[in-house]
């Protein structure tokens, strides 16, 4: 129960620490977007006054007149340029801490893992690895029970029963025993696509054939050859 509560109070610490977090990315949303605001509305009001300035001004007379007002206006403008560029500095400035107060949230959420989290984590993993291994081991069960009965059938070579038969019905008992293939391979050895081995030919149920028999005494000896990789089927 200690345990328990323990957790209780580190989830209500990390629920508080995202609230303030949250609170703090809104107010610095909010002052980036009143500075925004702000700095459209001066925008809006020096254009506001330099029209105002010149309506109200008489349309000057001369060419020393005309060239003040034109640097005046070059003057204005530049000082509207360079406000509108201090306003997206700011807000450029206030995004980028955003950007690091959100980044700080998640590795303090990230690091807020308890330790009974990890474990879970841990064990979800191994019981995913138990599963697959289970499946494999079954595959190689199914592929021997069946390569052993295709042999005793006589199947010349009882690997290639093995990859022709249908595997849609084949189970695997919880005690291990291995079901549903014999009408399958019945069939297939009465349908002749595959050699059998003849009647009564010594070695009936093993891959002889493909090996080479030599005499040591009184007795032969048959050495099997190397089978061919096959994929695993997956049931």
């Amino acid at each position: 129960m200690p345990a328990d509560k323990g957790s209780e109070s580190e989830a209500a610490k990390a629920a508080e620490a995202a609230k303030a977090a949250e609170a703090a990315r809104a107010a610095e949303a909010a002052k980036a977007a009143e500075a925004a605001k702000a700095a459209e509305a001066a925008r809006a009001a020096e254009a506001a006054r330099a029209a105002e300035a010149a309506a109200a001004k008489p349309r000057p007379q001369t060419l020393e007149q005309f060239q003040a007002e034109v640097e005046r206006l070059v003057a204005e403008q530049e000082k509207m340029a360079a406000a509108l560029k201090e306003a997206n500095r700011e807000a450029a400035t206030r995004r980028k801490r955003l950007e690091e107060l959100e980044a700080e949230e998640k590795k303090r959420q990230d690091a807020a893992l308890s330790e009974t989290d990890r474990l879970k984590k841990q064990l979800a993993e191994a019981e995913a690895a138990r599963m697959r291994l289970g499946l494999e081991m079954d595959v190689i069960r199914v592929r021997h029970a069946i390569e052993a009965a295709a042999g005793k059938l006589g199947f010349e070579y009882p690997e290639d029963a093995y990859a022709l038969l249908d595997l849609s019905s084949v189970e695997v008992g919880e005690g291990g025993m291995i079901t549903g293939y014999e009408k399958g391979l019945d069939a297939l050895a009465k349908s002749k696509r595959l050699p059998m081995k003849a009647a009564g030919s010594p070695g009936l149920g093993t891959p002889g054939p493909r090996g080479q028999a030599r005499k040591v005494g009184a007795a032969a000896e048959v050495t099997p050859p190397e089978k061919p990789a096959r994929p695993l089927v997956r049931l």
